[in-house]
């Protein structure tokens, strides 16, 4: 007697390959966006509170950048251990 199609028989790994390819495309692109060059008007020099306005602007920015790494670092194990947890119970 032939068994019926089940769960089992989709071929995810190829699917969640594409999806973090997919995701890593988006990720870079968005890298790439924020990586931005900023020039001056270099008539005069630039001013203490100007420099550390600057400062304190970059400092934000890289908080806010290491907390969206960590929120993706977070959901890659997140996606990970549910693909464990799913092959475990297709296995069992």
């Amino acid at each position: 007697m032939e068994q019926p199609f089940g769960w089992e028989d989709i071929p995810t790994a190829a699917w969640a390959e594409i999806w973090m390819i997919i995701l890593y495309t988006l990720y870079e692109c968005t890298r790439a966006t924020t990586r931005r060059t900023l020039r001056r008007n270099s008539e005069r020099k630039v001013t203490l509170i100007e420099l550390l306005n600057a400062f304190d602007q970059v400092r934000k920015e890289s908080e806010e950048y290491q907390l969206l790494e960590e929120q993706r670092r977070e959901e890659r194990e997140r996606i990970e251990n549910n693909g464990k947890k799913t092959h475990d119970w297709y296995s069992s």
